[in-house]
């Protein structure tokens, strides 16, 4: 199973390394792949001095759980999008919030499923009958039955 995680999944997972999202990023499981989008890496970048202030978290040890998680997931750049697959990726987040547009383009892409915590844009996608969208409650249902 192809699973595409999203910035807030990323973040949660350096601040709070020892989570059930933490060590799903950080471990090697043979029934799924997990998939950073290039873009969520720079994202959860661009936030690291806030997140590491608010929280007193020293930079080097966001940096080490960043660098963790890069070295066991598969990091993809947005080259690899179609123009097709963003665009229509864009007709359905866009009104929702345009820069999930990225997850769900690559998530169509690649025939995947994206992993996110925020439940706005899971609820929304849902209305919208876009169902290639889990929450993290729903990620650990998954894998309860791969070890069922």
């Amino acid at each position: 199973m192809l699973i595409i995680v999203d910035a807030n999944i990323l973040i949660s997972a350096v601040i709070y390394p020892d989570s059930f999202i933490g060590l799903i990023l950080s471990s090697n499981n043979p029934d799924i792949e997990l998939v950073l989008p290039q873009f969520a890496l720079e994202e959860t970048l661009m936030h690291k001095n806030k997140i590491c202030k608010k929280l007193k978290i020293p930079e080097n040890i966001f940096d080490e759980a960043l660098n963790r998680i890069k070295e066991i997931n598969l990091i993809y750049s947005l080259d690899i999008l179609s123009a097709k697959n963003t665009s229509a990726a864009y007709a359905i987040a866009s009104d929702i919030d345009p820069k999930d547009t990225v997850y769900i383009a690559f998530s169509i892409e690649l025939n995947a499923i994206v992993w996110t915590g925020d439940l706005k844009l899971h609820h929304a996608l849902r209305k919208k009958e876009f169902n290639n969208i889990i929450t993290t409650a729903e990620f650990k249902r998954i894998l309860k039955g791969f070890n069922s």
